[in-house]
């Protein structure tokens, strides 16, 4: 979510893996994988470079393992290396195989092959997205472009449908983690099907590598770490792109916001009085530590353990730390939930996304996934009741879909987002006729 953090509850992204690799970062993250399976938690952070000692320290690294056996359960040992390189750095993928799920531990080392970074994300997915049966390529062009936010440069695709235009646009805007343009988890790869659905119908689509996927521990180098610069700022720049090309309708410009992205696009839309309407996508209502309690107080009930349950004590600690943010700026990352710093949790009490929300005058529609865990039902009911008053508001909830908007039965968990899918045509239309309309 931020540099140098990492998320237990969010399912970041995958990259593109190229080879196979032996060589001394395979080695060390072998090491490091052993240590943490025997607990030894002590001497897996000693491979750690002075920041990431900051930022996670042994502890720390104890909590984060422990949480991903609380979901994934008990760790039975690696299925596969890989490697990559990502800008200035080696990267080392090893699948992990737990008894529920498996995970890939993704292991950034810097020049002096210490640890830099610590992720864990879905595993590379043994089948390859397909995309929709609603795409109709032919009724489209995609453009690479870049978008550009002062020295941040994001690859970004703008599709724009055949025909005369100019167009209807919907930029999308990601939920939490490092994520690709696509929005990719797993095999899913949500974003291009909201592209690909919309630009078969005549709106165009604007989606772009997000900051934090793109330049890493960089993304927040002399910035302070907060909602604007993770997410907003560079919507902001997105904006003003489309405006600048011909093909689009500068009258009809859209934002699309999923999960975090949702609760951003109220603010947004706030910056941008322009904007003619924006999607709410899996968007709370409630504060995000409340939140994160409950995800993880929900998916403790799948594995209960003393360990599962000395989890949540600290997180309740954390919580109660970032309730109380605006009272006491001073506390340390590590006290805060998902060591995401001070700085995060009092940006977002200074915006409340809904009352923003209310004094918008561009039309809005409010989408959720009624399977959805991450961001449930509470959340939707309590849009529809504190924007009850507003007559630009439109409501759409859906019973079969999680919170990627993809079908399923039965309780939700995240094993669910590594089965390929994708987001059902009904969606679509709905997004559709909502934007066509008056």
């Amino acid at each position: 979510m931020t540099k140098g953090i990492f998320s237990v509850l969010v399912i970041l992204c995958l990259h593109a893996f190229y080879s196979f690799g032996q060589g001394e970062t395979v080695a060390k993250a072998k090491d490091f994988l052993g240590l943490l399976a025997k607990g030894d938690f002590e001497n897996a952070a000693v491979m750690f470079n002075t920041t990431l000692k900051e930022q996670m320290p042994a502890e720390r690294l104890g909590q984060v393992w422990n949480s991903m056996e609380m979901q994934a359960g008990k760790y039975l040992g690696s299925t596969g290396v890989f490697t990559e390189k990502q800008r200035d750095f080696d990267v080392v993928i090893q699948t992990c195989a737990f008894e529920k799920t498996s995970l890939d531990l993704r292991l950034v080392f810097d020049a002096e092959l210490k640890i830099a970074g610590i992720f864990f994300t879905p595993p590379r997915p043994k089948d390859a997205y397909i995309p929709p049966p609603y795409n109709r390529p032919e009724k489209y062009k995609q453009k690479a472009i870049e978008l550009v936010t002062g020295d941040f440069r994001l690859p970004a695709v703008l599709t724009i449908p055949e025909g005369e235009g100019p167009f209807p646009v919907v930029i999308l805007v990601h939920g939490s983690g490092a994520h690709d343009k696509d929005a990719t988890i797993g095999p899913n790869k949500p974003f291009a099907d909201l592209a690909a659905g919309l630009s078969s119908n005549g709106i165009a689509v604007l989606r772009y590598n997000k900051r934090n996927y793109a330049y890493g521990e960089k993304a927040f180098e002399g910035l302070e770490v907060n909602l604007y610069y993770e997410t907003i700022e560079d919507a902001l720049s997105a904006v003003e792109f489309v405006k600048s090309d011909v093909s689009i309708d500068k009258k009809g410009i859209f934002i699309l916001g999923h999960s975090l992205g949702a609760m951003a696009a109220p603010r947004i839309a706030a910056k941008t009085p322009e904007l003619k309407g924006i999607i709410l996508m899996a968007g709370n209502t409630r504060h995000l530590e409340d939140l994160i309690l409950e995800q993880v107080t929900y998916l403790s009930r799948e594995q209960n353990s003393p360990e599962v349950q000395e989890y949540l004590g600290k997180l309740r600690q954390q919580v109660a730390h970032a309730r109380q943010i605006e009272r006491n700026l001073n506390v340390q990352a590590e006290n805060l939930p998902l060591n995401i710093p001070a700085s995060y949790w009092l940006d977002l009490k200074k915006n409340n996304h809904v009352e923003i929300a209310k004094g918008l005058e561009c039309k809005i529609m409010i989408l959720q996934g009624e399977r959805d865990y991450q961001v449930t039902m509470t959340d939707f009911k309590a849009w529809q009741r504190q924007l009850r008053k507003n007559k630009n508001v439109t409501f759409e909830s859906y019973p079969k879909l999680n919170h990627l908007f993809l079908e399923g039965e039965g309780k939700s968990l995240p094993k669910e987002y590594d089965v390929r899918g994708n987001i059902p045509w009904y969606v679509i239309q709905n997004i559709l006729n909502w934007i066509n309309r008056p």
